[in-house]
């Protein structure tokens, strides 16, 4: 009995080991508003209007297909009121739930700013991951829009820009 509670405690600090370095990955890396739009084939402020996760062909895991209706393209081809839908690995299908580290979440009537990329597939997704989603939300004290950056997975801010300073980055970077 001691001998496997020992191997237990030892397999949970191998598997522990390098959250220390991820989160520094994480958080010691966040790219700019002017490179992630460099980056990016589309930049649009939109709402979230569909979530849907599914498993993906073959049933080897499951993906999440999140459709946004965008209010103000700001790079790529996409047009006012377009609905714009990407994909990324994840989500929950009946009982069964896969997470991905540094996934953001979506949930429906949310207003985002994102900065998408096209897969070699054709499909779009957000560039790296979690950085390529901007929360938009009002100031409780000036009542302006801001850009939130959060750290998937809780309420940590990462950034904060007002939503005006935002445009003016990404149209300055793709000039």
């Amino acid at each position: 009995m001691r001998k496997s509670a020992l191997s237990a405690l030892v397999i949970l600090a191998f598997l522990l080991s390098p959250l220390p370095a991820m989160t520094e990955m994480i958080t010691g890396g966040l790219l700019s508003i002017g490179e992630l739009s460099r980056r990016s084939d589309f930049v649009l402020i939109g709402r979230v209007v569909a979530v849907t996760s599914e498993w993906t062909k073959g049933r080897t895991g499951i993906e999440t297909r999140v459709q946004v209706v965008a209010e103000q393209p700001l790079k790529g081809s996409s047009q006012a009121r377009e609905r714009v839908e990407f994909v990324q690995l994840g989500g929950k299908v009946g009982e069964f739930v896969s997470a991905v580290g540094g996934a953001p979440s979506f949930a429906e009537g949310e207003r985002v700013l994102l900065f998408l990329s096209r897969k070699p597939d054709g499909v779009l997704g957000l560039v790296v991951q979690f950085q390529g989603k901007f929360r938009v939300e009002t100031d409780a004290v000036s009542g302006g829009e801001l850009a939130v950056r959060r750290l998937p997975g809780s309420d940590k801010v990462l950034d904060r820009i007002p939503l005006e300073q935002a445009r003016f980055e990404i149209s300055q970077s793709i000039r």
